[in-house]
């Protein structure tokens, strides 16, 4: 027997979790189905399609944002470094006389040994070699140091470039929140639910006790709805900074 209740009203989900439950339904669609199944079925793959269109180009929006935004902070970062690395490693040629060429040898030893290959790394790797970097600067006392040997204004530089790359990055405070999911994303998701309701009450209908062999069609087409529910129950939800929508249960009506 098959309780209707099992599958209506559809599961609630997120745009991933509807356009993977919506795709493994496309995907079981009973062989040879009448016009109404065969059309809520293609409904469902192309608002799927669609929500899958909409969400990517979110996605791509959101990276293009922070590449925009990062980019500008890695080159200040990478400026500084270098800055103070070639103040440093000027005044290695000073006279051997002066008691500044002997600091700055120590000094282009101390602190950029490994030299600045680091600064070709993924932003939050660069973000990490120039937090030790001042770490290293502050806990072993070349801050007077560098000041004399390069002038102030290159170590203040440093730590203002560094302050802003972990803005950008979310290193040092939270990043910005984006915006709510857009509207269309939405309402593409509520409509995806609601199809998906009237192709379940389709589907539920082809179901007759007298004949065994329906109900196993039904249960093989319906069976991403039990495989959804079931991994919803097994996984635990996790907070993100962003939430997904999830859609309000949608009255199922017959189409």
């Amino acid at each position: 027997m098959i309780n209707p209740l099992d599958y209506l009203p559809p599961p609630r989900t997120n745009v991933a979790g509807g356009i993977s439950l919506a795709h493994g339904l496309y995907a079981a669609t009973p062989k040879n189905p009448n016009e109404a199944l065969s059309r809520l079925a293609a409904d469902i793959k192309a608002r799927a399609d669609l929500l899958e269109t909409a969400w990517t180009a979110r996605e791509k929006a959101e990276r293009s944002r922070e590449a925009s935004e990062a980019k500008p902070a890695d080159l200040r970062l990478d400026a500084a470094v270098r800055g103070l690395y070639n103040r440093v490693l000027a005044a290695t040629d000073l006279s051997p006389e002066l008691p500044e060429q002997s600091v700055a040898e120590k000094l282009l030893k101390a602190l950029f040994g490994d030299g600045l290959g680091w600064l070709t790394l993924r932003y939050d790797e660069e973000w990490a070699h120039v937090a030790k970097l001042l770490k290293r600067i502050d806990d072993e006392g070349h801050a007077a140091d560098l000041d004399t040997i390069s002038g102030p204004v290159y170590l203040a530089e440093l730590r203002r470039a560094y302050e802003r790359y972990g803005e950008v990055l979310g290193k040092t405070q939270p990043k910005p929140a984006y915006e709510a999911e857009p509207a269309n994303m939405l309402d593409g998701l509520k409509e995806l639910s609601r199809v998906i309701g009237s192709y379940t009450l389709q589907v539920l209908a082809m179901a007759d006790e007298t004949k065994p062999e329906t109900l196993e069609v039904v249960r093989n087409a319906l069976r991403p709805i039990d495989e959804y529910r079931a991994a919803m129950n097994r996984t635990p939800r996790r907070s993100s900074g962003t939430k997904e929508p999830e859609p309000e249960p949608t009255p199922v009506t017959p189409e």
